[in-house]
């Protein structure tokens, strides 16, 4: 049987997001939440979550992107 902290280090290891790996499943991202909080109960979830494959995209522990967004100006955009 599959430990809700046991799938939690395996959803990070292989580089999901709680939001992304819900919109992968087709499951919302509170509900995720309650889950690997242990506040809902859902093992046929934990087994979903636990044989999703590496994520295309690492995920980024802080959030923010590893460069800066820059606004362009409105004078580069026409050029």
């Amino acid at each position: 049987m599959l430990e809700r902290n046991e799938v939690r280090r395996l959803l990070k290891s292989r580089g999901w997001s709680y939001r992304r790996a819900g919109a992968y499943l087709g499951i919302s991202y509170p509900h995720i939440c309650l889950v690997l909080q242990g506040k809902r109960e859902s093992k046929r979830l934990l087994r979903a979550i636990a044989a999703l494959p590496d994520s295309p995209e690492p995920y980024r522990e802080c959030g923010f992107a590893t460069t800066p967004y820059r606004r362009t100006a409105a004078s580069e955009v026409a050029q």
